[in-house]
């Protein structure tokens, strides 16, 4: 074959990979700023009236942009990247071998990373963090996958549930006396599901610290008003919780709807419950709508009724008894008959136990939340450490390229370490559906 032909053959690959590009770029796009828009226009409605709505709405897709933008630019930009540095290698080479291949994948993915210089500024370093961290155990997760399945590594089944257990135990311990370790947004989903007073928060927390702000000490024996204003908002007497009159302060204090620990239990996991409805439906039908319509179409009583609505209950019960579960060792804990204690035990213990509701979920289901968690964990963890979350701010960006390369090393030569789940939608945000792109001799690409 002589050489203009080759360059003739090469021509339209590059074409097709600068069209995928654009269709991805195009596609992460609008998925990230319409599942950005959409969650803050549906709580924006509950804090703004509808005057200001659109105002608030115009402001969040601004700060949001530079992150669609950057995300974008990443997945788009290593379609043409591959592609350009496998045809380089077969100018050069004369042929573009497996390990050639693969080195094009990982120096495409690391360059591709780079854009997260876009999403820049101090404003936007949590979100950078947290999508770093993510990316970082995703890469694990499928590099841990190869090594197990190679025989490297053995198998072991509960892996998820103990790695889950072991990130909400320090998830749930930081938001007791650590909240400023967790990304801000967390810590207020966690507020919101748990229905905990922030007032009655803070009062724990001081009570294990010893002190809090505008308070010099604050312990059993000695008098504080630290509890005062919860007191009053629940109708309960101010002095039950002045740390000197009960010691420790009375279960009405704790939970003054419910008369006893274990009504509270169950008064938890039933508004968890309906709570957890609300917002597991969508996460369950919507995937299911827009990836598969057809299943839906064809088989809607045993979709719809039967699978859907066994894994929105089966979340929703997963979520209330994680609640549940919290509270019931807070209240067992500080009865007269075992540890009358307030300061660690109960909160400590309730976020060691939380994980096991895990057991709930569908198997399938169970390394997708310990992958959600585990990031959280990390970098709560690192909050702790000055000094090493200080070197994770510079090493970030190289973390987040490496990361990269290794979930676009595996998407591209070790698509069976992913979930089906994931690489399906991985292959509809790098639109493997829009044609060939040259190089890609798996998918019947002609160099």
């Amino acid at each position: 074959m002589s050489a203009e032909t080759s360059v003739e053959r090469r021509q339209p690959s590059l074409v097709l990979a600068i069209k995928r590009a654009a269709t991805s770029a195009s596609r992460v796009f609008t998925l990230v700023m319409g599942i950005k828009l959409a969650i803050f226009a549906i709580m924006g409605l509950r804090k703004h009236p509808l005057s200001g709505w659109m105002r608030q709405l115009q402001l969040q897709g601004a700060a949001e942009f530079p992150f669609a933008s950057f995300l974008s630019c990443a997945v788009g930009s290593f379609t043409v990247l591959r592609c350009l540095l496998q045809l380089g290698v077969t100018r050069i080479a004369g042929k573009l071998s497996s390990c050639s291949d693969q080195l094009c994948t990982v120096s495409a993915a690391m360059i591709a990373g780079t854009a997260m210089a876009l999403d820049g500024g101090e404003a936007a370093q949590p979100r950078r963090t947290s999508f770093a961290l993510y990316t970082g155990v995703r890469a694990s997760e499928f590099c841990l996958n190869g090594l197990t399945s190679s025989g490297w590594l053995p198998e072991w089944g509960g892996f998820d549930t103990a790695m889950f257990c072991a990130s909400c135990s320090r998830i749930m311990y930081a938001w007791f006396y650590a909240p400023d370790t967790l990304p801000v947004h967390y810590e207020k989903w966690i507020t919101l599901m748990s229905e905990v007073d922030p007032r009655l928060r803070a009062g724990l927390r001081a009570l294990h610290l010893g002190s809090a702000p505008g308070y010099e000490s604050v312990g059993y024996g000695t008098r504080s008003d630290i509890l005062a204003s919860y007191c009053n908002a629940h109708g309960v007497d101010p002095a039950l919780g002045d740390l000197v009159s009960c010691i420790p302060v009375p279960s009405q204090v704790v939970h003054p709807l419910s008369p006893n620990g274990l009504h509270n239990f169950c008064r938890r996991w039933i508004r968890g419950f309906i709570k957890a409805l609300l917002i597991y439906t969508p996460i369950h039908v919507v995937p299911i709508m827009v990836f598969a319509p057809a299943s839906l179409l064809n088989n809607p009583v045993s979709v719809s009724l039967v699978r859907i609505g066994s894994a929105v209950v089966r979340s929703s019960g997963f979520l209330a008894s994680f609640i549940a579960i919290v509270w019931g060792a807070i209240t067992t804990v500080r009865a007269p008959w075992f540890l009358n204690d307030d300061r660690v035990w109960g909160p400590l213990i309730g976020s060691s136990l939380c994980g096991l509701s895990l057991l709930i979920e569908k198997k399938s289901r169970r390394k997708e939340l310990a992958m959600y968690v585990l990031p959280r964990a990390v970098e709560s963890s690192m909050k702790s450490w000055p000094h090493l979350w200080q070197g994770w701010l510079k090493a970030e960006p190289l973390v987040f390229s490496l990361s990269c390369a290794g979930v676009l090393f595996h998407f591209e030569h070790g698509q069976s370490n992913i979930r089906p789940s994931i690489l399906r939608l991985m292959r509809w945000c790098f639109a493997h559906d829009v044609g060939p792109v040259g190089g890609d001799v798996r998918v019947g690409y002609d160099l």
